[in-house]
């Protein structure tokens, strides 16, 4: 496993020059303001993200692939506050609307899986000073949040 994490890794950050991408990768982390609101910051390929740069889209599609639960099992819901270009990727960076506890509650990124059997989404929650992953694929359960 540590392998795959290390390829999605180069995959997902590797030169910012154009080119045609191995595999069908997201990646998304969530860390915490000191407000106690909820960034999330989502990497994706721009040529395969339907929504493209487009605010209003790019809502209701992370709405529906990019579900987050507080540990009251309360939906977090997000703003969007920007997309912008990051070479073949984009970077769209949301806020949570409230201040949400996400210890005890679960996560599930479906992003892109409705359209690429092989999509294979990152989650990284940035959380005291420690870094916890989670991989999604196609048909994954939500997992709890530590």
């Amino acid at each position: 496993m540590g392998v795959m994490h290390l390829a999605l890794a180069l995959t997902l950050t590797a030169g910012l020059a154009p080119v045609e991408h191995p595999v069908h990768a997201a990646r998304v982390e969530l860390a915490t303001a000191p407000d106690g609101r909820v960034v999330a910051t989502v990497i994706v390929y721009e040529e395969d993200f339907p929504p493209g740069r487009d605010l209003a889209l790019i809502a209701p599609y992370l709405r529906h692939n990019l579900v987050l639960r507080d540990a009251a099992d309360r939906p977090v819901t997000f703003k969007v506050l920007h997309a912008r270009p990051l070479g073949d990727r984009l970077r769209i960076t949301l806020c949570s609307t409230g201040s949400p506890e996400l210890s005890g509650g679960r996560a599930q990124v479906t992003i892109l899986q409705e359209r690429f059997d092989d999509q294979v989404n990152v989650l990284l929650r940035h959380k005291d000073g420690t870094r916890e992953e989670f991989v999604f694929v196609t048909g994954d359960a939500p997992v709890a949040l530590p």
